[in-house]
């Protein structure tokens, strides 16, 4: 893979942009893109590339990084035309389909939410929280209403939880019946209906910015209509597919719901939080189950292990999902229990929370 910007394409930029291009720092964080600071003139920029010299646009291919160029620039130009959600999002400069390359203004360096997350200022992270779950509740009340005007060629067809659930459900071992149901529920949720919104997709704290004039979301990839809940369901469980994954106090996830309801308008959401509820979770073992089988992972001493986050999954189908799914769930809870001790029975709350209780 590369690590670096060809010449070639920053020329071909250059070129595309009327203006010299300079490249600067390169930032971390991607395995998927060359991610790099740059100036053109005396305008700051940011740039994603794609990690592969064999980018087609024309003929789709590598499939994975032409689908996340197009979800990343059809959510830019999507929240572009919306004018209470554009200033939230970076603003895209250049989309250049011949070199898989992303160009946005640069919202200059600031602290991430996890960078709070992980911090030591409970008030700060409870702020920052409730204005991140405003936020996404306002995208979805925004977007509800547009869901038309999203540009959808090579996007991602529905939200990638449920895409991979549908696709690795195998992974987890289950009785047919409960392999069945879940490919069910994923089904049903591909096809959001009243409950439509185009997000980030994952809102990993990560790629929420903390700016002097509020937060921003970062990371497009994975953009496409789907059904909200899957962001509130972030604040709730919380953060599933992010690599800062610990838990919140159980009356903070509830204020942070109640944020996002007020923000998104609608406050009939609890049978559908559930089923979002189990499709994420369900994602998260389809990743890591077979994997922490084997051993435990720990990313971060302060944070969850892979066992933990294994566990609060299979804990949170087995307390809100019925039938087999909730029966298979709660003997597989037990069975995990056994084996890995009672050490995994719960996660540690984010830093600025320990001392509470989930």
């Amino acid at each position: 893979m590369p690590d670096s910007l060809d010449v070639e394409v920053v020329d071909r930029l250059a070129g595309a942009l009327g203006a010299p291009l300079t490249i600067g720092p390169q930032l971390s964080g991607s395995d998927r893109w060359i991610v790099v600071r740059a100036t053109a003139g005396a305008r700051a920029l940011v740039i994603k590339h794609s990690r592969t010299r064999r980018f087609d646009w024309a003929a789709g291919t590598p499939e994975p990084n032409v689908t996340r160029f197009a979800s990343e620039r059809a959510a830019l130009e999507f929240f572009a035309a919306d004018p209470e959600l554009a200033p939230l999002v970076p603003n895209l400069v250049l989309a250049h389909e011949a070199t898989g390359t992303i160009v946005m203004d640069d919202l200059g360096v600031h602290p991430t939410l996890a960078d709070v997350l992980l911090g030591a200022n409970r008030p700060l992270a409870e702020a920052q929280l409730r204005d991140l779950a405003t936020l996404l509740g306002t995208v979805a009340r925004r977007s509800s209403v547009r869901l038309g005007d999203f540009r959808s060629e090579r996007t991602f067809p529905a939200h990638l939880a449920l895409l991979q659930v549908r696709a690795n459900v195998a992974r987890l071992d289950a009785p047919p019946a409960v392999a069945a149901e879940l490919v069910a529920l994923c089904t049903e949720l591909e096809a959001p209906g009243a409950w439509g919104t185009v997000g980030p997709a994952d809102a990993c704290p990560d790629n929420v910015l903390m700016t002097p004039t509020g937060l921003r979301l970062l990371d497009f990839e994975g953009a496409t209509v789907y059904h909200a809940l899957f962001d509130a369901a972030t604040l709730t469980l919380p953060f599933p597919s992010c690599w800062c994954h610990d838990a919140l106090p159980a009356a903070l996830r509830a204020e942070l719901l109640d944020c996002y309801c007020d923000a998104y308008g609608r406050d009939d959401v609890a049978d559908e939080l559930a089923r979002v509820s189990i499709a994420w979770s369900a994602w998260v073992l389809t990743r890591h189950l077979g994997t922490m089988r084997e051993s435990d992972f720990v990313f971060r001493p302060e944070l969850v292990s892979g066992r933990q986050r294994v566990r609060a999954a299979v804990q949170t189908i087995a307390a809100v999902a019925a039938g087999a799914t909730q029966d298979w769930a709660a003997r597989l809870d037990a069975e995990l229990g056994a084996a890995w001790g009672e050490s995994t029975d719960r996660r540690p709350l984010y830093p600025p929370f320990s001392g509470l209780s989930e």
